[in-house]
């Protein structure tokens, strides 16, 4: 076949399947759009995170129990979670797996950082 017969061959099919077409495009479309949101969603939040962490400033101490007093540290932990959290039990919820997750890399970071 030639590239023109295989031109016509998908116009023939598109023109005879038109609603099959049009909800199949309307549905990329509406796919495509949901994914970049969802992605602009996720990065305005680590922005305006970034932005509260910058506006706590560095003179400011931050007392970690069992640490002791800290100044001009600031860290900042996004965790990105996948995999099959509704295997979870009911009573764990994923916030109590993040919290856990950035006490641990907070702590691991200031032994790094004493």
């Amino acid at each position: 076949m030639s590239l023109t017969d295989l031109i016509y061959l998908s116009q023939k099919s598109l023109r005879s399947n038109i609603l099959r077409s049009v909800l199949t495009s309307l549905g990329i479309i509406i796919g495509v759009s949901s994914v970049i949101t969802m992605i602009s969603i996720g990065t305005g939040a680590r922005l305006e995170v970034e932005q509260q962490i910058e506006r706590f400033g560095s003179n400011n101490p931050c007392l970690i129990p069992g640490y002791g007093e800290f100044e001009g540290l600031k860290a900042s932990i996004f965790l990105e979670v996948e995999g099959a959290g509704h295997y979870l039990p009911t009573y764990a919820g994923n916030l109590d797996i993040m919290t856990s997750a950035a006490m641990g890399t907070a702590q691991e970071l200031i032994k790094l950082n004493s």
